[in-house]
């Protein structure tokens, strides 16, 4: 599953965000934690699901998110205004939701069938 602590999947989201330095690398080691924690209390908590068709969903979600928590890292908000997570990872949250739904039908139809 995609991990901060995978080094190849750190240095994509680095990437993905165009971070060049390393000066915010611990920052950024937990807001991809945060994401991943974050998404995966939306879809499902079965992490098996996340390795499968649904990888690169998924790591995109991640790298998507990050980003997002990066961006707007304040911890105030001014005045009325709230930032909400993007457009683009709640339509990939709202997809995975759906195949995390079928992956677990069928996976409990294994276990009774077989």
């Amino acid at each position: 599953m995609f991990s901060p602590d995978n080094a190849e999947d750190f240095e994509l989201t680095k990437k993905s965000l165009r971070i060049d330095t390393d000066d915010d690398d611990d920052l950024l080691k937990k807001l991809m934690s945060a994401a991943i924690y974050t998404l995966i209390g939306k879809i499902g908590t079965d992490k098996t699901f996340y390795d499968g068709d649904a990888k690169d969903e998924f790591d995109t979600s991640v790298m998507f998110l990050t980003d997002h928590l990066y961006r707007t890292r304040s911890a105030t908000i001014e005045g009325t205004t709230v930032t909400e997570i993007p457009l683009s990872v709640q339509t990939f949250v709202l997809a995975l939701k759906a195949d995390y739904k079928v992956y677990i039908l069928k996976k409990e139809a294994e276990i009774i069938g077989g």
